[in-house]
């Protein structure tokens, strides 16, 4: 595998959302992008959820978008990049720190896209707990923009509309609207464009992600997609450019996915943790008050102590160190680490061909492309 590829905080997710709020005027953090001329114009922020470098530059897109590469956060993970992208905060200081995040204040691991504990697959069970702002008090680009008087829209899957996730990276726009397919999802971003009142929206699009998922990044069907998706929206983009501008991004890539290994297999390893191993399995968290350095050494990762977190994280948050692990483990070959937090045998085997959350350039690497 490729040399790791650590987070550039001034060039990743986090300096998207400061060049977007700029746009409006509005100051907030570093970036060294200055993808985005001062105008008039509405702005569009479109991400597609897994298009890595390594599968944009496979694809087949028109002359017309401007394309640079930029990083993801760390861990290349949609729970973690996205809050990124929609606050301009670092994972270091915004919290979610991985699929599977510690959070101190309920002293549990816990699914941060349903917001529910880990072992669940009943969705938003913590917010009988807590509003998900209350845990994360994070003020997001819709916020921001809302006190500027700029009125905002967006556009997600209909499955995300209501979900606890949704509310804490979305609160403040204006509109948000649901759809049901991607056909559905041009349509009213076509709309969306057209309206006067609006003068910044977000579209999400998650089926790139999902095709890898399942057919690995690397495949036919995941080209087409990808080219489809990009081609459509410069087609949409070409007969508005003199109403809006558009950036196109994503939160992360993939990488394809070779042996599996089961981390509750190793006793000596989770006798010693305080908790069992979380975060992602390109990305394995580890919690423990004890020396782990021999049990992990079986394993062929690249451990990080708390002195190293600064250039994973970014910088991190007194209010966030408590929930944060002591140990983090980046695969330095394609494998994934499992941890099965159900009692019960596994009916089904995982069917995955490829993920994220890495440090890999597959995992790192993501386009960041602008229309204008």
């Amino acid at each position: 595998m490729d040399k790791l590829i650590l987070p550039d905080y001034s060039r990743n997710q986090c300096a998207v959302a400061a060049e977007i709020l700029k746009r409006f005027g509005v100051n907030n953090g570093n970036s060294s992008l200055n993808i985005i001329n001062q105008s008039k114009k509405k702005l569009s922020l479109v991400v597609v959820d897994g298009l890595g470098w390594n599968l944009f530059s496979k694809t087949n897109v028109p002359n017309g978008i401007e394309a640079r590469k930029i990083t993801s956060v760390f861990p290349s993970t949609t729970a973690t990049s996205i809050v990124s992208l929609m606050t301009g905060l670092s994972p270091g200081s915004h919290g979610i720190i991985g699929y599977r995040s510690f959070l101190k204040e309920v002293g549990s691991l816990v699914k941060m896209l349903e917001f529910t504990y880990a072992p669940s697959h009943s969705d938003h069970l913590l917010a009988e707990i807590s509003e998900i702002e209350q845990m994360f008090n994070v003020k997001n680009i819709f916020m921001r923009l809302r006190q500027k008087h700029v009125k905002s829209a967006v556009l997600i899957p209909d499955f995300l509309v209501n979900t606890s996730y949704s509310k804490l990276i979305y609160r403040g726009a204006y509109d948000i609207q649901g759809y049901s397919n991607i056909w559905e999802a041009f349509l009213l971003y076509r709309k969306l464009l057209e309206n006067p009142r609006i003068r910044f929206i977000s579209m999400y699009i998650p089926d790139v992600d999902t095709i890898q998922h399942a057919y690995g990044f690397d495949s036919d069907i995941s080209r087409e997609s990808a080219s489809y998706i990009l081609n459509k929206l410069y087609s949409i983009h070409n007969s508005k450019r003199r109403y809006a501008d558009a950036i196109i991004t994503s939160d992360h890539g993939h990488i394809t996915l070779g042996k599996r290994i089961d981390m509750k297999a190793n006793r000596a390893l989770n006798a010693k943790l305080d908790i069992p191993p979380y975060g992602d399995g390109r990305a394995p968290l580890f919690r423990s008050r004890e020396n782990i350095a021999q049990e992990l050494s079986q394993y062929n990762l690249r451990t990080f102590g708390r002195k190293d977190f600064s250039a994973l994280f970014g910088k991190i948050d007194d209010v966030i160190a408590p929930s944060m692990p002591d140990v983090v483990g980046v695969p330095l070959d394609d494998s994934y680490y499992e941890y099965d937090f159900k009692l019960k045998p596994r009916r089904y085997p995982s069917t995955m061909k490829s993920n994220h959350g890495g440090l890999s350039a597959h995992e790192m690497e993501i386009p960041l492309l602008v229309i204008d």
